[in-house]
């Protein structure tokens, strides 16, 4: 197969290529001799990291940072602004400081850098995930640009509670969503994590943890739930941007279990690293070790020991890292090694995102002008400002208004450049964005004449409108009286056709420390507002927020509401194309707006009580409800109108009932019934009716944006997974449960469609039963699949019959060695009579007879039916020694089996022994001492490989040495294969010891385990260089452990799912081994499944695994050859090569059948024995 060839241009460039493949093992090397030379000061000073810009946000600066750059005790800086700034502190480090280690240079870039787009909240609001992703990758763009490498976002907090200010940087209350975007920002930020382009910066998923559930939405708060509450409503978000590659992960303020989380072992260690293998650094949160003082659990130097060891990588201002670790080293509150380990995360962030290579990677001083602030850049985040507003209301379809007449714009939120970005746009000019008086005329054009008067201040009180609109967010506080300001602007409403008022939050009226017990529009924008509404002109209300407020009053009084969020630098305009039409609002809610804030925290994945209230009542006695307002939501998460009308029908299920290996599909029709084309967001919630524990009323799994023109249907179709109904119980384990779903499908959480299906009990199998089945099956690939006139196996089969290269009829060498082995299973599994079994192996023996052959060696494939060679590459177009000796292994088992049996089985045996002692082993050593693994008469040796380095070739120099005809001599064996012992090198895997060297490095795909131990015993095999069960135990033991570390964080990967070898992958074939380099997500079933000689337990846990999944692994040749569970990647295909060893070691597993055959022919004995193996089997001879 071509994993062969994979190998040989492996062997063609070295033999050298280690196992943590490339670029890491290159990085662990570097940062090895790094960190050498430096001292305890130098690597404590890269755990600090001080603030250099105008914003604090806590209560302590640094100071004299250049010369701490100098002095090594500065890892990165954040707050800086502008690339010429940025290089030069950069070459402060990198040519004045003694090991000139390069500076990490963060900002808060949260939804833009000069370009910004709407608040995280209402980014949300879009349900984009496309657009979403854009947004963070120009926003990657411009900070690079300016010398940004290191962005604290994505913020995934999930917040229930509409009074803390902090909701407006998060993506609302429901996990799932959050999760969504939490990846999409992650692959907007960092592109394919490969970090080798300069536009590209890291990311940096905060808070963790739980910090957006904060008693009383006040913000720093106490967060005290249980835990199944905090995994199955709170942490899903963070796991996602694991899970997509985050590069950092901030720590929260508050605590968790009584601990503050920048002290929390538990959340940082055994969940973050242990459980979701993260492998990037934590920094805290501004000044986060010093605020562990007044949260009570020591003094400086004690919570910065304490940090640390929790898994603390990084100190952000407080500088408790750089001050007080070295004394405590001293007093061992810390080991050096815990010091190390956090140094190392840091030098590895800047190893991955070139700074090593390139300190001025980010500081192009060419660049800002030509990417920041781009006509192209400002045109996109308009559309998705656009998007992201919320249509809450238009009665008399008021909206949208037409471009000619009077228009008021009234409002204090009218006429405000600095409050349209939004809270945390830390990098834009407040100069540059419109106001909405601005849009307005812009948009309406030349017919339409637009008024102003500004109506109000932000609100009645001074003081509260100066805390409202901080860092250079004020709104001009008008010294006229309130009623001087609302006569003028109702005189101008009077002249007016219709009233646009601009009124809500300010800016930092939302964001941190700006929790609010008031969710309502301010005291005199409302009265205001109520003012507006009696002057009997229609009233467009357009609602600047950071979070759901309560308009109640509005809903009953306002006949049109727009909710536009902060949306960014193209806001004015963006509300101005929403308002004429030019843009039909799509925007759906991401938190649900209460009636009253005393309903907050205000969700609608809540759980029913023992008392729930009826659907439809407003009050019961004794019952779950308020005495002064219904349960019900003013706005339901989900909702949003449109200037069309969207009707759902006809919701359908593909099955009743699901099975725990199945999948359904939900189908609705959506139409648009109105007259104008639109966007709506089809949303997919279901409900596990009774659980093991108390399960939400419902619950998103799925969502699609559909655009349809008016009039047009179309129906929307979702997959249901027993993987998307899992959950965490009592015990936190992640599991679905049988019983009734309920699948309800609308356009908000409110307004859905339901249908009904149960998922049912998992089938049971017993492991013996389930160990026959998966022989049986493979067996057939063997059987009913072989190529019909040589008997021989196919190189592949595809399910869907569709050969690209015509390469049906291709049948292959050592693949049919497999199947020979597998076939005498078979027939002593009664798969097959023994006369069937021997009229298959006769047709293959005489294909053999005839078949092109190259000094007694077969070629890698033929044509099965007229049995001449087919290429396998250009010059592979002769005999194939390693293919050769798989084949052989096959025909020498088999002739142990037949050697003793009736007159025709004996004739067969010797006509088997003939094609065994017709190859010419000593021809391909070409005259040295080592075997080649090609020769053809056209070519000659061309090809050139001297197989040496322990890979899956062990059995063709135990074959060439076993030879009673063509055998080489010993010298071969141990100057060629075992290269007068440089072969031995101990070493480690994955913390596993092991003794050979091998062909790629540590160690190299799986299938080296299994090629040569088919018919060869490993059990007590040893020779001078090994002992070779325990060193093929360990090999496959270390391929797991790299598959549940996952450092790539690839989807599936885990303790019942890992196995890497040459398969089939998404991109083509390829040799997959535990390393970052060859390691593409792909896992292949005979990888684990082969190995069930050396782990039973490991390798059976993963069999009954992809038997759950059996719908999309199995078929009737067993298990497909390969699958990628990130790619959704399930091709229907099998390879001879890989299906053979599974059948095999499946009966070596039940019986030693085929071991003991083999183990038992002479001239292998024979040949062990010149060797200098030792085996049991040699003893049973002696």
């Amino acid at each position: 197969m071509n994993r062969i060839l994979t190998i040989l241009v492996c062997l063609t460039a070295t033999c050298c290529i280690h196992a943590q493949g490339g670029k890491n093992e290159k990085m662990d090397r570097f940062i090895d001799q790094l960190i050498s030379k430096m001292t305890l000061e130098e690597k404590i000073g890269q755990l600090n990291l001080p603030s250099a810009g105008d914003i604090t946000t806590g209560q302590a600066t640094s100071s004299n940072i250049a010369d701490k750059i100098r002095k090594g005790q500065v890892g990165g800086l954040f707050n800086i602004k502008g690339v010429t700034k940025i290089r030069d502190v950069q070459r402060i480090a990198v040519e004045e400081s003694r090991l000139k280690i390069p500076l990490l240079f963060g900002m808060d870039v949260i939804h833009g850098y000069e370009t910004v787009f709407p608040i995280p909240l209402g980014l949300a609001a879009t349900w984009n995930m496309e657009a979403i992703e854009q947004s963070a990758r120009i926003a990657a763009i411009e900070a690079s640009a300016d010398g940004i490498c290191w962005t604290f976002s994505p913020m995934v907090d999930i917040s229930q509670d509409a009074r803390w200010g902090r909701v407006s940087e998060g993506n609302g209350e429901d996990p799932f969503l959050g999760g969504e975007i939490a990846k999409a920002m992650v692959r907007g930020y960092q592109g394919d994590n490969s970090y080798t382009s300069n536009n590209h910066i890291m990311a940096c998923v905060k808070h963790y943890a739980l910090y957006g559930a904060g008693f009383a939405g006040r913000d720093y708060n106490t967060v005290d739930m249980s835990r199944i509450r905090m995994f199955n409503e709170y942490m899903y978000p963070y796991k996602a941007a694991i899970e997509a590659g985050v590069g950092s992960v901030m720590a929260s303020f508050n605590e968790v279990d009584g601990v503050p989380a920048t002290a929390n072992k538990w959340l940082m260690t055994d969940i973050l690293r242990k459980q979701w293998k993260f492998d990037g650094f934590v920094v805290t949160d501004y000044t986060g070790i010093s605020e562990m003082v007044p949260h009570g659990i020591g003094d400086l130097p004690t919570v910065s020991a304490r940090a640390l060891k929790a898994g603390i990588d990084m100190d952000m201002v407080s500088e408790g890292f750089l001050t007080t670790l070295s004394q405590s080293l001293k007093e061992n509150k810390v080991n050096v090694e815990e010091i190390d380990q956090a140094c190392r995360r840091i030098l590895e962030a800047k190893y991955k995102l070139g700074l090593f290579d390139n300190p001025y990677k980010f500081c192009d001083p060419d660049r800002p002008a030509k990417e920041i602030y781009t006509r192209e850049s400002r045109e996109i985040a308009r559309k998705i400002a656009a998007e992201s507003f919320v249509l809450l209301k238009n009665q008399q379809e008021v909206l949208p208004l037409k471009k000619s007449g009077k228009i008021a714009v009234i409002g204090p939120l009218a006429d405000t450049r600095s409050n349209m970005p939004g809270t945390w746009s830390v990098a834009v000019d407040l100069n540059k964005p419109m106001t909405l008086v601005e849009g307005i005329r812009e948009v309406a054009g030349k017919d339409a004449r637009v008024l102003y008067a500004k109506g109000s201040n932000l609100t009645a009180d001074p003081e509260l409108e100066k805390r409202a609109t901080m860092f250079g967010r004020e709104l001009g506080r008008d010294n006229r009286t309130d009623k001087e300001l609302l006569n003028e602007a109702l005189k101008v409403a009077r002249q007016s056709d219709v009233i646009v008022a601009a009124l809500g939050e300010s800016s930092e009226m939302s964001g941190e420390s700006s929790s609010r017990t008031d969710l309502n529009i301010p005291d005199v924008q409302k009265e205001l507002l109520a003012e507006l509404a009696k002057t009997g002109k229609p009233v467009v209300l357009v609602v600047f927020t950071g979070r759901p407020l309560t308009l109640t009053w509005e809903e009953k009084h306002i006949p049109a509401i727009l909710n536009v969020w902060f949306g960014g630098t193209e806001a004015a305009p963006a509300i101005a194309d929403v308002l004429f039409g030019d843009v039909n609002p799509s925007g759906k809610l991401t938190m649900s707006f209460p009636q009253n804030v005393g309903q907050s925290p205000l969700f609608y994945n809540h759980k029913n009580t023992g008392r729930p209230l009826e659907e439809g009542k407003w009050f019961e006695k004794f019952r779950s409800n308020y005495l002064d307002v219904s349960n019900d939501p003013l706005y339901p998460f989900g909702f949003g109108l449109s200037y069309t009308q969207f009707e759902y029908s006809n919701l359908q299920l593909s099955h009743s009932q699901l099975r725990t290996d199945g999948e359904l599909t939900a189908t609705v029709t959506l139409t648009n019934t109105g007259k104008r084309d639109g966007q709506e967001t089809v949303q997919l919630y279901i409900r596990d009716v009774v659980g093991s524990v108390t399960r939400p009323v419902k619950e998103l799994k799925g969502f699609q944006k559909v655009f349809l023109k008016a009039g047009e249907s179309k129906n929307i179709s979702f997959k249901i997974t027993p993987e998307l109904l899992k959950f965490y119980n009592y015990d936190l384990d992640y599991v679905y449960e049988p019983g009734e779903f309920q699948v309800m499908v609308g356009g908000n959480s409110r307004d859905t469609k339901m249908a009904t299906f149960t998922l049912l009990e998992e089938e049971k199998i017993s492991e013996e039963a389930l160990l026959d089945s998966v022989q049986r099956r493979t067996f057939n690939y063997f059987w009913n699949g072989a190529e019909p006139v040589s008997g021989m196996a196919r190189e592949r089969l595809n399910v869907d019959s569709n050969y690209p290269l015509n390469d049906r009829h291709i049948i292959t060498s050592g693949g049919s060695g497999f199947g020979i082995m597998a076939i005498i299973a078979g027939i002593e599994r009664n798969y097959v009579t023994r006369a069937e079994g021997f009229a298959r192996m006769e047709k293959i023996v005489s294909f053999l007879e005839r078949a092109d052959k190259f000094h007694g060696a077969f070629p890698h494939w033929w044509d099965g039916e007229t049995g001449k060679i087919k290429p396998f590459s250009p010059k592979d177009d002769g005999g194939d020694l390693v293919e050769t000796a798989f084949l052989v292994q096959g025909l020498l088992a088999a002739h142990q089996y037949y050697a003793n049996g009736n007159k025709e089985e004996r004739e067969l045996a010797a006509r088997m022994d003939k094609l065994w002692r017709d190859v010419d082993w000593n021809w391909y050593r070409n005259k040295e001492n080592v075997l080649f693994w090609h020769w053809s008469p056209e070519h000659q040796w061309d090809m050139n490989f001297r197989v040496r380095g322990f890979n899956e070739c062990l059995i063709m120099y135990i074959l060439a040495a076993a030879s009673p005809t063509h055998g080489v001599p010993a010298k071969v064996y141990h100057e060629g294969w075992a290269e007068n012992g440089a072969i031995v090198k101990p070493h480690t895997a994955e913390n596993l010891p092991m003794n050979l060297r091998y062909q790629t490095g540590n160690i190299g795909p799986l299938f080296w385990a299994h090629y040569s131990f088919l018919g060869l015993d490993p059990n007590g095999l040893k020779d001078q260089y090994a002992n070779y069960f325990d060193e093929m135990k360990n090999y496959t033991l270390a391929n797991r452990a790299y598959c549940i570390r996952n450092p790539k964080n690839y989807k599936g990967y885990g303790e019942n799912c890992w196995g890497l070898t040459a398969s089939y992958s998404v991109k083509g074939y390829a040799a997959h081994a535990p390393n970052e380099k060859e390691d593409h997500g792909v896992i292949s079933p005979t990888a684990a499944l082969s190995s069930i000689v050396y782990t039973p337990e490991e390798s059976i846990d993963v069999m009954k695994y992809l038997y759950q999944k059996k719908d999309k692994t199995w078929g009737d040749y067993g298990f497909y050859d390969a699958f990628s569970e990130t790619e959704n990647w399930y091709p229907q295909q099998y390879l001879a090569i890989d299906q053979g060893p599974i059948a095999i070691m499946i009966e070596n597993y039940r019986s030693q059948l085929l071991w003991n055959l083999f183990m038992q022919h002479p001239d292998i004995q024979k040949g062990l024995r010149k060797l200098g193996f030792t085996s049991p089997h040699l003893d049973k001879k002696k």
